[in-house]
């Protein structure tokens, strides 16, 4: 079995990092990087610590459902998908536990796999009848893909939903999906469901630096808005993130980083 693996590194260098800091050498395939919404020369900047065979750059700012659309059903990076299955990473994860990882992919990834299951993924919301939750494999740190399915001819990823009810303005109405519609389209059989990572073997920070940027959010959710930027102070403290001084004016424009910056500071943690 060939097995590829891509990570896509969004808006900030550090985030992405944090992975590549981590990966395990993939000795059954390549792994390859995206670049998706930076400013002018910050690619040049991002440490892939030379584990990358190949690095690509969109200069939009598009999101997972119109990447997977690029690589999978448009084919743009004809390297990334010349194999039999295609391993997703999240662009902001930190692996502690290698073999674990690697193990979980070798189960999975294999010739068996490949005649019964289209998407294997550990996010599976999909499946509860009268659910709300509509971000749909967005948050899964690892998508497994089948690369023997025909996706030239697959419905599309990238879907924009709205909630029932909810003003088209309205920002906390808006969801963008990832591979709902592909999911009912494919049937429950042809998808694989592997349990969420333990803590110990992986880090997921998710995407909180957008979200949570809604001022809306900090207003409602004190509590779980302080305990995120507990967590990335840690985080930044650790060395795990290590932003540039290019990255510190944009985290600034968020209101979820610049809280976790004006705390530092305060603490005597300076990073700009």
């Amino acid at each position: 079995m060939k097995i590829n693996w891509c990570a896509i590194s969004f808006k900030f260098n550090f985030l992405g990092e944090a992975i590549f800091k981590t990966f395990p050498e993939n000795t059954n395939g390549d792994i390859f990087l995206i670049h998706a919404g930076k400013p002018e020369g910050l690619t040049a900047d991002f440490n892939h610590f030379g584990r990358a065979a190949a690095i690509f750059e969109v200069k939009d700012e598009l999101h997972h459902g119109q990447n997977l659309d690029r690589i999978l059903i448009e084919q743009v990076y004809r390297e990334i998908i010349d194999c039999d299955w295609l391993v997703m990473f999240d662009h902001d994860l930190y692996i502690n536990d290698q073999e674990y990882l690697l193990r979980m992919i070798a189960e999975n990834c294999s010739s068996g796999s490949l005649a019964e299951f289209v998407i294997i993924a550990c996010e599976n919301y999909w499946k509860v009848p009268g659910s709300n939750y509509i971000r749909h494999f967005l948050t899964t740190p690892l998508l497994v893909i089948n690369m023997h399915y025909q996706w030239r001819d697959a419905i599309s990823w990238d879907f924009i939903l709205k909630e029932q009810g909810g003003e088209s303005t309205a920002l906390s109405q808006i969801f963008y999906d990832t591979g709902q519609r592909l999911a009912e389209d494919l049937g429950l059989e042809r998808i694989k469901c592997y349990p969420r990572f333990p803590d110990h073997v992986l880090h997921h920070f998710s995407s909180e630096w957008q979200w949570m940027s809604d001022p809306h959010y900090k207003k409602y959710e004190p509590d779980r808005f302080e305990a995120a930027v507990s967590r990335i102070k840690l985080l930044l403290r650790d060395g795990v993130f290590l932003p540039s001084e290019r990255e510190i004016p944009m985290m600034r424009r968020y209101l979820f980083f610049r809280e976790v910056l004006d705390q530092l500071h305060q603490e005597g943690f300076g990073l700009g």
